[in-house]
């Protein structure tokens, strides 16, 4: 928990509320996932059993709501459904790994910039016993190690853990045992 306070006084209010922001991006993701993964199922019931469309209260309202002419017709709509949300899905979570990378590739800049200044504005006393290229040596590459060895793992880290989270939920309230089964696998 340190880690993260002392993570996060190194960042500007503008930069956490970014953070922020992406965090809440990655819960979206999450939401994403489930409806991409939620979608297959019953696609795969009407595909083996193409009756259903009328017997499921909420297939049926589905059916009516496309105005589907056949069971056929219904099926490739409901195919193309599922095309659409899976694509936006995987588009999605493309699009936060490009915000992700971003973020800390400009806090990785910005950091390095912030070091450069406060060296810049040492005494002289400050340098004399200091090696000057190891200061640069933390400018330019210690910065983007800790950043890359930390920020994003922990970004990576939320994003897989709420995608696990949410597929974990679907699957226990669809099928309760199965889920308690794999969590304990």
């Amino acid at each position: 928990m340190s880690l993260i306070k002392n993570l996060l006084t190194l960042f500007t209010k503008r930069e956490l509320r970014n953070f922020i922001l992406i965090f809440f991006g990655i819960l979206l993701t999450g939401v994403f996932e489930v409806i991409g993964i939620a979608s297959i199922a019953p696609f795969m019931a009407i595909v083996s059993s193409p009756e259903l469309a009328q017997e499921n209260e909420y297939l049926a309202l589905l059916y009516n709501f496309v105005n589907a002419k056949s069971n056929k017709e219904f099926v490739i709509i409901l195919g193309f459904g599922v095309i659409i949300s899976i694509s936006v899905s995987n588009t999605y979570q493309g699009f936060m790994a490009w915000v992700t990378t971003n973020f800390s590739r400009m806090n990785t800049h910005h950091l390095s910039v912030r070091l450069l200044r406060q060296y810049l504005f040492q005494p002289y006393s400050f340098f004399l016993n200091r090696n000057t290229s190891e200061m640069g040596k933390n400018i330019v590459s210690e910065v983007s190690r800790g950043v890359a060895g930390v920020l994003l793992p922990l970004l990576s880290l939320a994003s897989k853990s709420v995608i696990s989270i949410s597929i974990f939920a679907l699957l226990f309230v669809i099928e309760p045992l199965t889920a308690l089964i794999s969590l304990l696998v």
